[in-house]
């Protein structure tokens, strides 16, 4: 497989993602319910006030998470930190449909993909981002943004995160038959090098990885806990 997108200083491998920096304390665990407590207050025919609670259950399933580096207002969010910036040029459709941009910065050959504009804009500034849960982002100026071709889908699993947290990213390169995500960051049991396309299901989203980028490496069925498009 060959590296996709390079960010200066970091190993090569769609675009040298980052460590994952941010706690994935905001997805519940696989096979787990979400568990919420609702108030309810109601008045008898006496006057007087009683309050009651009870339990409700979200079921359990792979969350489905539209991704947006932006404000209402077309501000970058400030979860968000700008490390490098860069100017380049940019084509249509990025990996996560026609709402992105793959961008070449120039001069050098580094490759930014999924690249995100503000709402509206059709030049000037985008954002880059290597991983959804990092907040590390790469500032690229542009230009003018080019249209995505008739037919190019509006958005597309960019990013999963597995049963095990790690998170994979695809990467729009030659795999021979691999990936086309990849997964850089080791999770916590049975660390995938990289996995198959998702597969939509209810309630689990599911894929297959391989421990080694490797031809001789089996792929073995994984559980997608989030997808990003």
């Amino acid at each position: 497989m060959s590296a996709v997108l390079t960010m200066p200083g970091r190993p090569a491998c769609f675009a040298a993602i980052a460590l994952l920096a941010l706690a994935l304390s905001s997805c519940s665990s696989p096979g787990s319910p979400t568990v919420g407590t609702i108030s309810t207050t109601t008045t008898s025919t006496t006057g007087a006030t009683e309050t009651s609670t009870a339990t409700s259950t979200t079921a359990p399933g792979t969350q489905e998470v539209r991704f947006d580096p932006f404000s209402a207002q077309g501000t970058l969010l400030p979860t968000e930190q700008v490390t490098v910036r860069v100017s380049g040029t940019c084509v249509a459709p990025g990996v996560a449909g026609s709402s992105s941009y793959r961008c070449f910065a120039q001069p050098g050959s580094a490759i930014y993909d999924p690249c995100f504009a503000p709402p509206g804009a059709t030049s000037g500034t985008i954002e880059c981002i290597a991983d959804p849960v990092a907040p590390e982002v790469v500032e690229l100026q542009a230009g003018t943004l080019p249209q995505a071709p008739p037919g190019a889908p509006a958005t597309r699993p960019w990013a999963m995160q597995l049963a095990n947290g790690q998170v994979c990213i695809l990467v729009a390169a030659a795999w021979g038959g691999l990936g086309p995500f990849a997964c850089p960051t080791p999770g916590a049991t049975g660390s995938a090098a990289d996995c198959h396309i998702p597969r939509p299901a209810d309630p689990w989203w599911s894929t297959a990885c391989q421990a080694q980028e490797s031809a001789t490496s089996a792929f073995s069925a994984d559980q997608v806990v989030k997808v990003w498009t």
